[in-house]
């Protein structure tokens, strides 16, 4: 109900550093979660994370897509026989270097406020897979492959799809990334206030 004249949306940006994880990061990281081959991400275990329905479509696609695992940061219960890890809570630089490595990041949630891990994995030069709905299409831009969420057949084709489309990818979503800054979030939230004054 409220006017949408009074509405002023302001994007947040990326929070994280990715130009210092180095090589040992990540061989460190892999060796901590038994990673010996390729793997797709996820992040978070909440209901609207889409958990069930993102491991399915990593089963599906696995073959086609040269995945070994699928990685969850957050809490939940191994699966060597499905390949999923889960990494429990780890530091910012640990998820920063399964980023780093991750083959795709999926994260086709049912509802997110903003959706920050799309940023994440463009800064650190991953290919996206995310839902067509909520806020990821507006977070994403061009930059990522944007599927049905509700649909596992539509997500394990996007895994499929990004991760040959790779490198097209990564070209769009680092133009998308910079879009997004503190800087600008300070300007824009600076004219709201002197909007109100006046």
């Amino acid at each position: 109900g409220a006017n949408k004249n009074n509405i002023r949306v302001i994007h947040e940006a990326l929070g994280r550093d990715f130009t210092d994880i180095t090589d040992e990061d990540v061989k460190l990281v892999k060796k901590k979660f038994n990673l010996n081959g390729n793997y797709s991400l996820s992040i978070g275990t909440a209901k609207r994370k889409n958990l069930d329905n993102i491991i399915r479509a990593f089963e599906k696609a696995s073959g086609d897509a040269n995945l070994k695992h699928h990685v969850v940061v957050g809490a939940g219960k191994n699966s060597d026989l499905r390949g999923v890890r889960f990494t429990g809570y780890i530091s910012d630089r640990e998820i920063m270097s399964l980023y780093k490595e991750a083959s795709v990041l999926v994260y086709t949630s049912l509802y997110e406020g903003f959706g920050l891990p799309i940023l994440e994995a463009y800064a650190a030069g991953v290919p996206v897979v995310t839902s067509n709905v909520s806020s990821m299409p507006e977070v994403a831009g061009s930059g990522a492959i944007l599927v049905n969420p509700q649909s596992v057949e539509d997500i394990t084709e996007g895994i499929k799809k990004a991760i040959a489309n790779k490198n097209d990818l990564r070209a769009k979503g680092k133009i998308q990334l910079a879009k997004f800054s503190w800087e600008k979030a300070a300007h824009e939230t600076l004219k709201v206030y002197e909007e109100s004054r006046s």
